[in-house]
């Protein structure tokens, strides 16, 4: 019976097990089930809030030692005024006041200031003065520190005296006057109490070494101040009305639409300063570059193409002057941006049905370079400056009728003596005399003509070497505008394009046949076209049809290669030379040296005239791109983005 009992016992305890094991799976189930639910609605809530959201760019228009130490805004409703939150990609404007009254403001350092002509600059002679006598009264919010300062100002009326909103690390206060010195606004105090009954806090505030503060340009009254030492900075942004943008212009005249963030910089050798940066949302940004760096007259291709270029670019260089305070420069040392009073329909179109795309290799962001014109052929990055890119080496690009666009071709004559003269002014010490012969040693690669290692040799046999397409160019710069170039003492040879022909990745004939009867016949992706011998001949592409005038061969690009077609021999394999020839360029003194070269710029991956040309030649904005940058691809710059 004992056993039984033990059995049943031990039975019991095992169903119980069994039954708590169960309930704990159950459990587990359900917690799995619940995390996996909330971990997909997250997942997809963080997935649309980062599909919505775009990087806003921070431009630097006024910075470090250029910057002012006054600096005027302009609009025509009135301003906005906040407090600009910057990190890398996100920036955040908080309205903080209104001054819908005042159209044009200037932001100071927390400094006193003499008005000069239509200018400020820093001054003990007082038209503004810095210190002011604080009420006392602090408030979070803004309804509140409106109504205070609303009443302040009607008790202060007629008395001389003026109330100013100031936002003092996250809190409103209200302040009175503008004095030059703390014991002037000591002596005020009194005065001033007189008039504010039941303010018994009246304290003299002194200038900040961070902050900053707005008046009226013109009556040299104070509007606003501000002080969040060195995390978040003062902004303006222009008011709207009846339903039409207003934009903010500066000292350039330019309009911006965005916010301009007035910061403090303080140098050793210069003092005190306010900077200036606007920032723009990234598709807007984008819009301001197209309009300076390109023509907005030119085709709607070439702005798609450039578009993309200008925003892998910034995309790119975020970080580029972030320990200064902002992503990017407004300057061709990044890339010009000129705001939004030049953008036109065919600008917002370029931008708009390119949005978001930027260049990739690799399955990674590809950065991208550009310059006025390349010539005939572009150079390895690596022989321009360190990095090797595997989409930038250079290639070919006889697309290019750098012939008819500015500075793209050019010449230069110098005289052995005013050469070596200049050579010794670039600290090559070591010549002396005259330059008795220059060598070209090598050029960037087997396609390219860009000068990467060059030797001058003086009379008494010294020598200087300057390597590096970039240094080259820079060493003689007033000879010549890129490095691709040829040079000779007296008269020298050089190679040009009769006509301009499309890039090979354009074009999609796969065969060539000549006929007996002189007519020419060309297989193409959408059948087969022929046309007489005996005329010029037409090559029909995928994007569109090319005139190339026979002289016994014609050359014909396919997507493998280049055929060589006969009239009566058929298809045989050859190159483009029908296109190119050989010319002499003399200098009018035998005994100077003559450069002859192409391009104007550094010659690493694209040509902004050569766009203009492809599009000439309907080649769609992304055979533009692939032509100057063999195996790029194209992907949403979200992707590339550490939020």
């Amino acid at each position: 019976m004992r056993s039984n009992k033990n059995q049943k016992q031990k039975l019991d305890k095992r169903k119980l097990a069994v039954r708590i094991i169960a309930w704990i799976l159950i459990l587990m189930t359900v917690v799995t089930t619940l995390y996996t639910a909330i971990y997909f609605i997250v997942m997809n809530v963080q997935g649309a809030e980062l599909a919505s959201k775009e990087i806003s760019v921070a431009v630097g228009l006024l910075y470090g030692e250029k910057a002012d130490v006054a600096l005027t805004a302009q609009t025509t409703n009135g301003f906005t005024v906040g407090s600009e939150k910057m990190g890398l990609y996100e920036k955040t404007f908080t309205e903080l006041w209104s001054l819908p009254d005042t159209k044009r403001i200037t932001a100071l350092c927390d400094k006193n200031y003499a008005k000069i002509g239509d200018g400020y600059r820093l001054s003990g002679t007082m038209n503004v003065g810095a210190y002011r006598i604080d009420t006392g009264v602090s408030f979070k919010e803004r309804s509140k520190a409106e109504a205070e300062y609303k009443k302040i100002t009607n008790l202060l009326s007629g008395t001389g005296y003026y109330a100013v909103p100031a936002y003092i690390y996250g809190t409103y206060k209200i302040r009175v006057g503008s004095f030059l010195t703390s014991e002037a606004a000591s002596a005020a105090i009194a005065d001033v109490k007189s008039h504010l009954t039941g303010y018994n806090n009246l304290t003299v505030k002194a200038p900040s070494a961070t902050g900053t503060y707005l008046i009226d340009h013109n009556s040299m009254t104070a509007l606003f101040e501000y002080d969040y030492g060195k995390n978040e900075f003062l902004a303006v942004d222009a008011i709207n009305a009846n339903g039409k943008e207003a934009y903010l212009t500066m000292y350039n005249q330019k309009l911006y639409d965005g916010v301009f963030v007035f910061k403090r910089y303080t140098s050793q050798t210069s003092g005190d300063h306010v900077e200036v940066i606007t920032v723009a949302p990234l598709e807007q940004y984008v819009m301001g570059v197209v309009t300076e760096e390109i023509s907005i007259s030119w085709p709607l291709e070439t702005q798609k193409a450039f578009a993309i270029l200008a925003r892998t670019v910034v995309v790119s260089n975020m970080g580029r002057h972030w320990d200064e305070g902002f992503n990017i420069c407004a300057t061709a040392n990044c890339q010009v941006y000129g705001g939004v009073g030049r953008v036109t329909e065919t600008v917002r179109q370029a931008v708009n049905s390119t949005k978001g795309i930027v260049t990739t290799y690799g399955g990674k962001l590809a950065s991208m370079f550009y310059s006025s014109s390349t010539g005939d052929c572009t150079a390895d990055v690596s022989d321009v400056w360190v990095s090797d890119l595997a989409w930038m080496h250079g290639v070919q690009t006889p697309w290019e009728a750098y012939h008819d666009h500015p500075n793209a071709f050019w010449t230069a004559e110098v005289s052995p003596t005013e050469l070596c003269a200049y050579l010794n002014g670039k600290g090559y010490d070591q010549l002396h005399d005259s330059i008795a012969s220059i060598s070209i040693d090598e050029t960037s690669n087997d396609v390219s003509s860009y000068v990467c290692s060059i030797t001058f040799t003086d009379t008494h046999g010294n020598k200087a070497v300057i390597k590096k397409c970039q240094d080259v160019q820079l060493k003689l710069a007033n000879y010549v505008k890129s490095a691709n170039f040829v040079v000779g003492k007296g008269s020298v040879e050089y190679t040009t394009y009769t006509k301009t022909v499309p890039p090979s990745n354009t074009v999609h004939a796969v065969t060539a046949a000549a006929a007996p009867n002189s007519l020419f016949s060309i297989i193409t992706g959408s059948g087969t076209d022929t046309f007489s011998f005996d005329k010029s001949v037409k090559v029909a592409t995928g994007s569109g049809t090319y005139d190339y005038a026979p002289d016994g061969n014609i050359s014909v690009i396919t997507s493998s290669g280049t055929v060589t077609v006969g009239a009566a021999s058929g298809v045989q394999p050859g190159g483009d030379d029908s296109y190119i020839v050989t010319e002499t360029m003399k200098a009018k003194d035998p005994n100077n040296f003559i450069f002859v070269g192409k391009g104007w710029g550094h010659g690493v991956g694209l040509s902004q005239w050569g766009l203009y040309d492809l599009a000439q030649m309907h080649i769609d904005y992304d055979d533009m791109i692939q032509a100057y940058c063999p195996g790029v691809s194209f992907s949403d710059y979200k992707k590339f983005v550490n939020w």
